[in-house]
């Protein structure tokens, strides 16, 4: 299957997976609205995946360079190895943070929500002693995330999340009798199920199991762990911004921490089925072209990377910030989600929608400095965008309480952007041309032009046609507004979008491959 192909069939994947997550945060906003028992599940999970975020987003950076310099000097039988030791040195590592969460527990919890109540932090702290464990199974779904990449085999990797959402989904059901802990329960059995959904495919591209001796005297398994350890900080950033967005948000408002995390599920749709998906595709190549020294290779790479993810990001975070409130509404109003939860997510989804460009295009430039064993500059860059994120916190959730944390991460979000993109330029690794500046100005032009259609089409059904049903309002808003965007691409010949009419012109005479 030609990479277009594998591109087009991993976002189709990853719409309908997060079609199934949205199920899972709508069964669970369905039952459990923005309440106590909703705010101590989710810091709940918050803890483990951010303590592991910080490994795993290592494991996943610093594996795919070191694993592919290996396999192209030293061949398989020594990748292989490798993949062993990295596996028994992280569940070693994993083993260690699950007794000391397990310890210190109650600490910890406070730490990521110092605001809640007696019986709040009671019941998150049930919860976070079972979430814990789900660190091993994380740490094993990374490692294999991470090989099968570099392997060229995606489509298990985004295959991945429909089990660990379907077994969630029913826990959520499960505890809607009233025994909540079947909430943290279920999320242990999704991550389980979720690493092991990639046991066959990695088994099938070569992996096995071997006895491996001087593990943590290997000097990839140093340089991994050396490249590994400014990573964490530095592709976490957006993790701990979330973290403390969420300790705040426990002090502001009940619910506030409901309403954070259901506003970031919107954002992360957009980021999940585009951003990601491009990007867990360009990375391995990123890296191949480091190695290789194919330095015209690598800047044709990142640029149409940078082109294509603000070709759709763009315009998209400008829908989503028009109708914020509309959004939220549409995909939680149910339940015990009220009118007030609505609002409150809304102001927070406004915020947010801003920054998924930013948020985007971090993913790929950090990945450039990466490829070339530059983890360092990230880190720096993360610790700044932290410290921005924090004062900002406490400035503006003063003056606008819970959607200021919303925008404070924001502004840190572009703030790191601006550090990646001027390191990125600096160190010589990429370079924008003359084309690029072009294309990219053409997409500003085109995203207002965007905006501008949409809130007319909009304005004329309000005076004209009172009566149509505000949804439809919506959609034909949004439809002609899109039709504006892509005749104007055309017209201004943006390549990626002629590009793409000519893929789907192919595949439409040819028909498309089966998966492999």
């Amino acid at each position: 299957m030609n990479k277009k192909k594998v591109v087009v069939f991993m976002m189709l994947i990853a719409i309908v997976s997060k079609v199934v997550g949205f199920l899972r945060e709508i069964a669970l906003s369905y039952f459990w609205g923005a309440t106590n028992i909703s705010d101590a599940y989710l810091i709940s999970t918050t803890i483990p995946t951010t303590i592991f975020a910080f490994i795993g987003a290592g494991i996943t950076t610093g594996f795919i360079p070191i694993y592919t310099e290996i396999k192209e000097k030293q061949g398989r039988n020594a990748s292989n190895q490798f993949i062993n030791k990295i596996l028994i040195s992280t569940l070693s590592v994993c083993f260690v943070l699950v007794v000391l969460g397990e310890v210190f527990c109650g600490l910890i919890v406070k730490v990521f929500a110092s605001g809640f109540d007696q019986e709040t932090f009671r019941i998150a702290l049930a919860f976070t002693r079972v979430s814990l464990l789900e660190i091993g199974f994380s740490n094993i779904m990374y490692i294999l995330t991470a090989y099968l990449q570099s392997e060229d085999s995606f489509i298990p990797v985004a295959l991945a999340a429909f089990p660990m959402n379907l077994m969630t989904i029913i826990a959520i059901g499960l505890s809607s009798g009233g025994n909540y802990y079947f909430l943290c329960l279920g999320c242990l059995a999704a991550s389980f199920v979720q690493a092991a959904f990639l046991v066959p495919f990695a088994i099938k591209k070569g992996f096995k199991l071997e006895r491996t001796h001087q593990i943590f005297s290997d000097k990839r398994i140093k340089e991994m762990f050396a490249l590994a350890l400014p990573t964490i900080i530095g592709t976490s950033v957006n993790d701990i911004n979330v973290l403390v967005d969420r300790t705040l948000a426990s002090k502001l408002v009940v619910g506030g921490i409901s309403a954070l995390n259901y506003s970031s599920k919107i954002n992360a749709f957009l980021q999940g089925i585009f951003v990601l998906t491009i990007v867990s595709y360009i990375y391995p190549k990123f890296s191949f072209y480091a190695v290789k020294k194919e330095f015209g290779n690598f800047e044709a790479i990142v640029n149409k990377a940078v082109i294509s993810i603000s070709f759709i990001i763009i315009p998209a975070s400008a829908i989503i910030f028009l109708y914020s409130k509309e959004c939220i509404s549409f995909v939680f109003e149910r339940g015990a989600f009220d009118e007030d939860a609505v609002i409150m997510t809304a102001s927070v989804l406004a915020m947010y929608s801003i920054g998924i460009f930013a948020n985007g295009l971090r993913e790929v430039y950090s990945r450039v400095l990466f490829a070339y064993k530059d983890s360092k500059t990230p880190m720096i860059n993360g610790a700044i965008g932290m410290i921005i994120n924090i004062i900002l916190n406490l400035v503006l959730s003063k003056f606008m309480g819970i959607s200021g944390l919303a925008l404070a991460t924001t502004i840190s979000s572009f703030c790191i952007l601006f550090l990646l993109v001027f390191a990125v330029v600096k160190k010589g690794y990429w370079k924008p041309n003359k084309q690029f500046f072009i294309t990219f100005i053409k997409l500003i032009v085109l995203s207002v032009l965007l905006c501008i259609t949409i809130i007319f089409v909009n304005k004329v059904f309000v005076v004209y046609f009172q009566n149509i049903n505000v949804y439809i309002r919506i959609i034909v808003s949004v439809l002609t507004g899109s039709i504006v965007y892509l005749l104007g691409s055309i017209i201004l010949k943006v390549k990626e979008i002629t590009d793409l009419f000519l893929f789907v012109k192919k595949l439409s005479n040819r028909g498309v491959d089966a998966v492999q």
